[in-house]
């Protein structure tokens, strides 16, 4: 199964994704794709995510269910602000 794309470059976006989901994956992403600075973060606290896009943009963040990936997101290298 190979996990959809979405470009999420602000805050809103990355809000909506949010919503209904327990928790995401980050993954730092620095010339590519690699698991560096992996965070779990609850969708809950979008203050979590925003602390971890501040320090590690660009990066992919993933959804886990059970084993399976469902959905990938790659989140543009922007400034955000909370709202």
């Amino acid at each position: 199964l190979v996990p959809m794309l979405k470009l999420c470059d602000n805050l809103t976006d990355i809000q909506q994704f949010m919503l209904g989901r327990d928790k995401l994956v980050l993954k730092k992403c620095e010339g590519g794709y690699n698991g560096d600075g992996v965070l779990i973060v609850d969708a809950s606290s979008p203050i979590d995510v925003q602390n971890f896009i501040g320090h590690n943009e660009p990066f992919i963040c993933e959804e886990y269910i059970g084993n399976k990936r469902e959905i990938a997101v790659v989140f543009a290298k922007t400034s955000l602000e909370m709202v």
